[in-house]
């Protein structure tokens, strides 16, 4: 058996040592600077690219789900602030050395118009997002989207907040979404006899803001991982011939425009459940509710096509509040449909 030469080793190491100088000095130059600015000047040009693409993606999502286009739009244009976080964004890009996260960053910057954000939560959001890599964000949106109490196997937990412990506890990058506050874990329970403490996680405030940033970069990515509840997704066509049918029913667009701008309106979906007991009570449905009274004409007019029309892609029902001024929409209807309208209007997806 032969015996490795410790002098072999050695001679690897100093051969090593004697190419390290020159490869860096290949890399810097000679200190001249027009090479690095060239390099610098290219690269923000390919940002600048991928930048025109994010702004008219996420021009096309938010004209889909929101009205005023041309109201938010001027008001962007004269907040001083909201350029100079875009220039936090520019320098953050132009010092960011891997390709996918300089797109990230240029999509961010381009969901900055998000109406639902104040300037002030955007510039968090900026401060945040340079502690994040592209495959947090992704793992963010995840979690986010995650619903119910099963994982996809089929295992039940107590709570959602406890099904989102495990999906976190499972992720490489766990301890980064932590450290960038964007996910808080604890523990619950146990207060009383029998009651056992159980790990939760919650996807926090600073957290929601960066996807709502980031949602029509990330509607296209999806998450890295198979997402409880929303798994397995429908197939394609169903998918396409549910927005086919939103897309030709121009009174529920407007709805959701309308929804979409009455930001105090509680939206969820009730999804159907994934085990039995299945009861008439739990058929899928958005509820969408606390919407202030005042507008319950407008919205009236809004639905007109959508409660108690046979040919409606959802029915709506309109419920008025015995005792506060407030009134709730119900829409059931055909379940692909249903999930799109959901997405739509940034429904919270329960079971």
């Amino acid at each position: 058996m032969s015996h490795p030469d410790p002098m072999h080793g050695a001679m690897t190491v100093a051969k090593l040592a004697a190419k390290l100088p020159l490869l860096y000095r290949r890399l810097l130059g000679d200190g001249d600077l027009a090479p690095i600015q060239a390099d610098m000047e290219e690269m923000y040009r390919d940002w600048v690219q991928d930048l025109d693409a994010a702004v008219k993606r996420c021009s096309s999502f938010y004209d889909e789900r929101f009205a005023s286009q041309e109201d938010r739009l001027a008001t962007l244009e004269q907040d001083a602030e909201f350029w100079r976080i875009g220039r936090n964004f520019r320098w953050e890009a132009a010092r960011e050395a891997m390709d996918e996260r300089r797109a990230m960053l240029a999509n961010a910057f381009a969901g900055l118009a998000d109406p639902r954000l104040t300037v002030e939560e955007k510039a968090r959001v900026e401060r945040v997002l340079r502690q994040l890599d592209p495959i947090d964000a992704r793992s963010l949106w995840g979690l986010v989207r995650a619903a119910g109490r099963h994982d996809i196997h089929g295992r039940r937990y107590e709570s959602e907040s406890e099904l989102l412990h495990e999906l976190w506890r499972s992720l490489a990058n766990a301890d980064a979404l932590v450290a960038a506050g964007c996910v808080r874990v604890g523990i619950k329970g146990g207060v009383g006899a029998g009651d056992s403490v159980r790990e939760a996680a919650v996807v926090t405030k600073i957290g929601l803001d960066v996807i709502r940033v980031l949602e029509p970069h990330l509607v296209q990515v999806g998450a890295p991982f198979l997402v409880p509840g929303r798994h397995p997704e429908p197939d394609a066509e169903a998918e396409a011939r549910a927005q086919q049918t939103i897309d030709r029913s121009g009174r529920l667009r407007e709805f959701i425009r309308w929804v979409n701008g009455n930001m105090g309106v509680h939206r969820q979906y009730d999804m159907p459940p994934r085990q039995p007991p299945f009861r008439t009570e739990n058929t899928p449905k958005i509820l969408l509710s606390g919407i202030d009274r005042a507008l319950l004409p407008e919205s009236r007019d809004l639905l007109t096509h959508l409660v108690g029309a046979e040919d409606a892609p959802v029915v709506a029902t309109v419920t008025e509040h015995p005792t506060e001024p407030v009134f709730d929409v119900v829409l059931k209807g055909d379940h692909a449909v249903l999930r799109v309208v959901a997405d739509a209007v940034g429904a919270r997806w329960t079971a």
